[in-house]
C-alpha cells in the first residue's frame, strides 16, 4: 500500500508538469484547444476507468476480501456468456464467473470493460454478487453521472466558445459589407478589406501576434516590464539605441507603437517628409525602385527611415509591406521628448547628430558592408567561424561568397568593385580568382527580385 501511494505521489507530480507546459506553451497550443482538451480527457478518463478497473478486480478476489471459496467452477459448466452460479447472490465475480481458468491479462480486460460501462454507462459484462460488489458498483455510477458531464460540459464550452467568436465576426463582416456597397466602393477595394479582416481575425485567433488589449488591464508597472521585453530587443539592434541608459530604453519601449500593415500597404511614401523610423518585427517589406528599376526586401531584424530622428530628412523611397508585417514605429518628436528627460540621451543624441551633419554616416550604417537598415551582427557579408575545409570546400566557399557578394551588391551609396573586393578578402581568397567583373555585371538586372539585405 505504501508503494502504491507513492505511485499516486509521481502522478501528481506528472499533473503539475503538465500544467506548467500549458502555461508555457499557451499562445501556441491555444489553436488546437479542442484537440488538446479531448486528448486530456481521453487520458484522464483512461487513468479513472484503469483505477475503478484495479479497484473491481480486488473487490473480486477472495483472498483480498478474505471469503472462502471452493475449487474453481469447470467452464464448460458455466452458463455461457454468464455465472456459473445460480441467483443473485454468490462467492466474488472473479470465482463465481470462472475466471480463475484464464490468464491475468483476460481478467483485467474484463474488469476494464466493467470500469468504462460503470463510468460512461455502456454495456457491463458482469453483474455483481456481494454487498460489496454492490456498494462500489453504485457509488461508480454516481461518479460516472458527475464524470461525462465534465466531459460533455468541456467539451460543449470550446466549441461554443468558437462558435461564438465566428458568429461575431460573420455578423462584423456582414455590415462592413452592406456599408461598402451602400457606398458603392470598387469591388477590388472590397475584397481587400474582406481579405485584411479575415487575415486579422484568423491572425488574432490563433495569437500569432499580439493581442493588446489585456494590457490595460495589467498593473502600469507591470505593463512596463512587458513592453520592455516585446520591444527591447528590436530596438537595441541599432546602435543609438544600444547605447542608451536603461531607463531611457525602458521609456523608449513604452512610446514605441507597433502597426500592423497589409500586403500592398506603403509604409513610407518618396517625398514625404520623414518623421518617424520604422523596426521590421515580422514580415516583409518591400523598397521600391531602391537600386535602379530593382528593389531590396526587409525583412526581420532590419529598419528604415532611422536617419529622421537626428537630421531633417524626406523619405528617399517608398517602402510597401509585400505579408501581413508587423512594424514598430519610433517617432522623432517621442525621441526628442527622451533626450530633454534624459541628459545622458541627449549626449549621445548630439553625438550621432553632429557625426551625421558633418558627413559621417558610421553611426547609421554596417560596419561591415557600410550598408543601412542592419548591424555587423545580421549583415549578409558576415563570415562564420573558420573551419578546417578540404580545397573542394574551400572552392564551394568561393563560389558562395560570390553569391554573398552579388546580394551585398544591393547594398546603397556603395561602390561595386569595393563590395565585391571585400566579400573575396574575407573568403580569404583572391579577389581575380573569384571575382569575373563580365560575369557580375550581367547581375545588375532590372528584374524584381528578392534581394533580402538591409536598407
Amino acid at each position: 500500500s505504501i508503494m502504491r501511494a507513492l505511485r499516486l505521489l509521481r502522478l501528481t507530480k506528472i499533473v503539475s508538469k503538465v500544467r506548467r507546459l500549458e502555461a508555457a506553451y499557451f499562445s501556441s497550443l491555444r489553436r488546437f484547444q479542442l484537440r488538446i482538451l479531448c486528448t486530456k480527457m481521453l487520458v484522464v478518463t483512461g487513468i479513472l476507468c484503469h483505477w475503478s478497473a484495479c479497484l473491481w478486480g480486488c473487490i473480486g478476489d477472495a483472498k483480498f476480501m478474505d471469503i472462502k471459496v471452493g475449487e474453481p467452477h469447470e467452464i464448460l459448466e458455466c452458463t455461457m456468456g454468464g455465472s456459473c452460479e445460480h441467483g443473485v447472490e454468490g462467492t466474488p465475480w472473479r470465482h463465481r464467473y470462472g475466471l480463475q481458468n484464464f490468464g491475468a491479462p483476460t481478467e483485467y480486460a474484463i474488469a476494464m470493460q466493467y470500469a468504462t460501462g460503470l463510468i460512461l454507462g455502456g454495456h457491463m459484462p458482469v453483474d455483481p454478487g456481494t454487498p460489496a460488489e454492490r456498494i462500489y458498483t453504485t457509488m461508480m455510477m454516481i461518479f460516472g453521472v458527475f464524470t461525462c458531464s465534465v466531459i460533455i460540459g468541456e467539451v460543449l464550452l470550446v466549441l461554443t466558445r468558437q462558435r461564438e467568436q465566428s458568429l461575431a465576426f460573420d455578423e462584423k463582416l456582414g455590415k462592413v459589407h452592406d456599408f461598402m456597397t451602400f457606398r458603392n466602393v470598387p469591388l477590388e477595394l472590397q475584397a481587400k478589406v474582406r481579405r485584411y479582416m479575415e487575415h486579422t481575425f484568423a491572425v488574432q485567433y490563433s495569437l500569432a501576434q499580439d493581442e493588446r488589449e489585456f494590457m490595460h488591464s495589467l498593473s502600469p508597472w507591470l505593463k512596463v516590464e512587458l513592453l520592455e521585453h516585446l520591444h527591447h530587443r528590436v530596438l537595441t539592434q541599432h546602435r543609438f539605441f544600444r547605447a542608451l541608459p536603461p531607463e531611457a530604453i525602458r521609456h523608449l519601449c513604452l512610446e514605441a507603437q507597433p502597426v500592423v500593415h497589409a500586403p500592398g500597404d506603403l509604409v513610407t511614401e518618396r517625398g514625404h517628409v520623414a518623421l518617424s523610423a520604422y523596426f521590421v518585427v515580422r514580415g516583409k517589406l518591400r523598397v521600391a525602385y531602391a537600386i535602379g528599376l530593382r528593389s531590396v526586401y526587409l525583412t526581420p531584424p532590419s529598419w528604415l527611415g532611422d536617419r529622421c530622428l537626428f537630421v531633417d530628412a524626406v523619405r528617399t523611397h517608398t517602402v510597401s509591406a509585400v505579408v501581413h508585417t508587423e512594424t514598430l514605429c519610433v517617432r522623432k518628436a517621442c525621441v526628442m521628448e527622451l533626450c530633454d528627460e534624459f541628459p545622458a540621451m541627449q549626449e549621445e543624441y548630439q553625438k550621432f547628430r553632429a557625426a551625421l551633419l558633418i558627413g559621417d554616416e558610421s553611426g547609421v550604417r554596417c560596419a561591415r558592408c557600410n550598408g543601412l537598415g542592419h548591424n555587423e551582427e545580421e549583415c549578409p557579408l558576415r563570415t562564420p567561424p573558420e573551419t578546417p575545409t578540404t580545397a573542394e570546400s574551400k572552392e564551394a566557399a568561393g563560389k558562395s561568397m560570390v553569391d554573398r557578394a552579388k546580394i551585398a551588391f544591393a547594398a546603397p551609396h556603395v561602390g561595386r568593385p569595393r563590395v565585391w573586393r571585400a566579400a573575396a578578402l574575407q573568403a580569404g581568397m583572391p579577389d581575380e580568382s573569384v571575382l569575373n567583373l563580365d560575369t557580375l555585371e550581367s547581375y545588375d538586372a532590372t528584374s524584381d527580385e528578392d534581394e533580402h539585405v538591409g536598407f
